[in-house]
């Protein structure tokens, strides 16, 4: 893997994605996401990236490192170490979402080795075989600027993985005090989703109070209310104090990324994460869900931060999704859609020898 070139590439990453996990009937386990940016990725030389156990991998600060497992994944340009998500050998999966108050910092402090933002992925798939490894590596790192134009820019995004035994974890570093140390949520606190801001607290907060306030949850199944939302046998409570974003209890349609939190949340518990449907079902199940929060191009008229009391739409972005993504983590491999395509694309994991 080559060094950063600023040349050979034309923006730092805008917009949002969301993702998702989702486990079979035979208890298989499988990632989704969408790819939702600004600009034309494939225009930009976004590519499939191949990398074998034992290659030298040069991050964008020059340091070179031995990767001691080959993955597969998606870069949304030119540069091979900057992977939006990826699988390795063991089947450890993830990827990284914008988050803007994520945190980071230009040299990392004595005692922690210090990765770009963009390139925590790469780090991650290259050396963790699991989610156990993924969180020691996270509790000695800290998160680096982003060098682009001269500058250096802070890495607002944040990270989820799984592995196949269904541990996951989420990567956030938001606390100003600690810029770029992360807050690691592990499995039995997090739904198996996510999107962007705000922080993963503060959406499980505002996803509460819609749970109590949703019209469509009060009439619920057959006359029975649903106050409670399981995922995988992890549970999120109706909670009318909590705080929260959304302003009404109306089923969202914005895009959002709270908006799309609560959509990817309640299809997902809906559809029991998976589970009543067989290994073969699961691409078409996972599409349909994903599909709640594909975003069209709309000039970001529906793409936003918040909507404040008065009803001001505050943070317009344009955003469109460039690609869908389901990673089997036990083949060890993904299937990707681009926005202008219908048919699905198969790639496999390297064989190292």
């Amino acid at each position: 893997m080559s060094k950063m070139n600023k040349n050979k590439y034309k923006n730092i990453l805008h917009g949002a994605c969301s993702c998702m996990t989702l486990t079979s009937k035979t208890g298989k386990h499988y990632w989704f996401r969408t790819c939702d940016i600004d600009t034309d990725i494939w225009k930009d030389g976004a590519h499939v990236v191949q990398q074998a156990a034992g290659e030298t991998i040069i991050y964008g600060n020059g340091k070179k490192e031995i990767g001691l497992y080959s993955f597969v994944g998606m870069t949304y340009n030119s540069l091979d170490t900057w992977l939006l998500d990826g699988i390795n050998e063991y089947g450890l999966t993830g990827g990284l979402l914008m988050l803007y108050q994520g945190t980071s910092v230009e040299k990392a402090e004595e005692g922690r080795a210090g990765y770009i933002g963009m390139e925590l992925v790469t780090k991650i798939l290259s050396s963790c075989k699991n989610v156990e490894e993924i969180i020691a590596l996270a509790e000695n790192v800290q998160v680096l600027d982003i060098p682009y134009d001269g500058k250096n820019l802070p890495a607002t995004m944040h990270y989820f993985f799984a592995d196949p035994r269904g541990n996951e974890v989420i990567l956030e570093a938001t606390q100003r005090e600690k810029p770029g140390i992360f807050e690691i949520w592990e499995k039995d606190e997090i739904l198996g989703v996510m999107t962007n801001s705000p922080p993963y607290k503060e959406q499980l907060q505002n996803l509460a109070w819609f749970l109590s306030q949703s019209p469509e949850l009060k009439q619920g199944f057959q006359g029975q209310a649903i106050t409670e939302l399981v995922l995988d046998g992890r549970s999120i409570k109706a909670d009318k104090k909590a705080e929260h974003l959304s302003l009404n209890g109306t089923f969202p349609a914005s895009y959002s990324s709270y908006d799309r939190f609560i959509r990817l949340s309640v299809f997902k518990a809906l559809n029991k994460s998976g589970r009543h449907f067989e290994d073969e079902k699961i691409l078409a199940l996972g599409t349909g869900i994903m599909n709640t929060v594909c975003e069209p191009y709309t000039g970001g008229v529906f793409h936003y931060t918040k909507i404040e009391e008065n009803g001001k739409v505050i943070g317009q972005k344009e955003s469109y999704t460039q690609y869908i993504s389901m990673y089997d983590m036990e083949e060890k491999c993904f299937f990707i859609k681009k926005f202008d395509e219908v048919s699905w694309r198969k790639y496999f994991q390297l064989e190292n020898s």
